[in-house]
């Protein structure tokens, strides 16, 4: 990473806790008091400490773990469960990867949960608690496109600091595996059945698009080619690394996040809706025809757009008030923080983009119920 760049990473985390501590010092809503300081305290201090500027955990945060019945215990399951996952993709994904490469500054930790880019724990994480001994090696990273070379990014030194999901899988993963052995086997080969490999990704590309003013000539081709390059990343997990299983996630309706619900973002959201439409035809016609083109593979889709339609149509069933509105309004980018609603825990958006803790619970727990109630579907 250039130095440059760090140094001035370093400035910038320094001035913008500065700034948050004035605006949430001298902000008026939420007006009491009381709100304010227990914005700035020690998690767990009593005596009112201010220190530099977090959420507090209690209020916006949910670090609860995941609750499930006794009888669900995955120990001694009946079921296919997966005893290592592998994860790609971008923002959805990401446990942290992003906010460690850009040495702790954002997202801030002030306005998002350690290093996620949700107000808790991710789906990853979650799974991973609803799964007895299950191992994770994450790779995702926030912002991350499907390659860099379908549509390089205007943002600065992005391509340097974050590795597209094609970098994720050939330049992170498989390049630390082991040579081949004797057998032209692999240490990965040997666990492949019990190794799960998640790809989702996507949504950054159609970021990206929407902002050229060549999107309506590329929304028919694009879709095809961001899904063929995430089908290139499963071909070399599947060749050099041994991967078997799969799950693949489609893209939830984009223009239905809170970004895209103002007039003004009204041409954005039909281009994207149109995006998204596309990709995941594409996406399901790829894993309809995997099995010809890996034979011995077993590639699952995870439906998040039927997910999120669902949620959208009966957003109490599943504990949400609020399915159209960010949470967290951020200035600045988020760095200077940003008001919070006064229903963080019902809220289906954190930010404008990023979902909450409980969508993310949700996704998790979606995930758990495709292993148990549909066995079949992972097996070799």
């Amino acid at each position: 990473m250039p130095l440059a760049f760090v140094l001035l990473l370093l400035l910038l985390r320094t001035w913008t806790r500065i700034a948050a501590a004035y605006q949430l010092a001298t902000q008026t809503d939420p007006s009491t008091e009381r709100e304010i300081i227990s914005r700035l305290m020690i998690d767990g201090a009593t005596d009112g400490t201010v220190v530099w500027p977090i959420l507090s955990p209690t209020t916006y945060f949910n670090t609860a773990p995941i609750t499930r019945a006794k009888s669900e215990s995955t120990t001694n399951s009946t079921f296919w469960l997966p005893k290592k996952m592998v994860v790609f993709g971008d923002s959805m994904s990401d446990n942290g990867n992003f906010f460690r490469r850009s040495l702790n500054f954002y997202p801030p930790n002030y306005c998002y949960f350690s290093g996620r880019f949700s107000n808790g724990p991710v789906w990853v994480d979650r799974l991973a608690e609803l799964i007895d001994g299950l191992e994770v090696e994450n790779y995702a990273y926030g912002g991350a496109v499907s390659s860099e070379s379908l549509l390089p990014t205007k943002i600065p030194l992005a391509k340097d600091i974050i590795p597209s999901v094609t970098d994720q899988v050939n330049q992170l993963y498989l390049s630390a595996l082991p040579e081949p052995g004797a057998d032209n086997s692999t240490k990965a080969e040997a666990h492949a059945n019990d190794t799960l490999y998640v790809i989702w990704a996507g949504g950054n590309d159609y970021f990206e698009l929407i902002k050229r003013d060549d999107v309506q000539e590329r929304i028919a081709d694009h879709p095809r080619m961001v899904t063929d390059t995430l089908f290139k990343a499963v071909d070399a997990l599947y060749t050099r690394a041994g991967a078997r299983r799969f799950l693949v996630f489609n893209l939830p309706a984009m223009d239905y996040m809170p970004r895209f619900l103002n007039a003004e973002m009204k041409s954005s959201a039909m281009e994207l809706h149109q995006l998204v439409d596309n990709h995941n035809r594409r996406l399901a016609e790829n894993i309809e025809h995997a099995a010809d083109r890996w034979p011995k593979s077993n590639i699952q889709l995870l439906d998040a757009h039927s997910m999120m339609t669902r949620v959208r149509a009966s957003p109490r069933k599943y504990g949400f008030t609020d399915v159209s509105t960010a949470c967290m309004k951020p200035r600045a980018w988020g760095f200077l923080g940003g008001r919070v609603c006064r229903d963080p825990h019902q809220h289906f958006f954190w930010d404008d983009v990023h979902p909450g803790w409980r969508a993310h619970m949700l996704c998790a727990e979606t995930v758990y119920k495709l292993f148990r109630d549909k066995p079949e579907l992972f097996q070799l």
